[in-house]
């Protein structure tokens, strides 16, 4: 029998009134992407399998295990979490206001190494 763990996440009023369509592993990212973000801007430690580096542009790069895109006990499913990547991003969020006008994919430089168990990608 699976144990379900709810969690509680917050996400921007900005992303949850905006018109969109995402795929299961599509919002599996999205939210293990917000879920790792709150726990960084809460100070907490993250688990030794995920890294969040910034570059010098102050973008943050995610190294993960593909298995945290995956339903528990489901290994095998790669190339859904390949297309959930790829869709993600050909996605654009635009943003204005009085000052700025912006237009972002939501992740980019998605990578999987052939035969690895991890997957990195950038967010702006």
């Amino acid at each position: 029998m699976a144990v379900i763990n709810n969690k509680e996440l917050f996400q921007s009023y900005i992303l949850t009134t905006a018109k969109y369509d995402f795929s299961v592993h599509e919002k599996r990212i999205l939210y293990r992407i917000i879920e790792l973000n709150q726990h960084l801007i809460e100070g907490k430690k993250l688990n030794r399998k995920y890294k969040v580096d910034s570059n010098l542009l102050g973008d943050s790069i995610y190294t993960l295990p593909i298995s945290l895109f995956l339903k528990e006990g489901d290994s095998s499913n790669h190339l859904e979490v390949k297309k959930a990547l790829n869709r993600l991003q050909k996605k654009e969020i635009v943003y204005e206001d009085d000052t700025i006008w912006a237009s972002l994919t939501i992740i980019a430089n998605p990578k999987i190494q052939k035969f690895g168990e991890t997957v990195t990608f950038t967010v702006d």
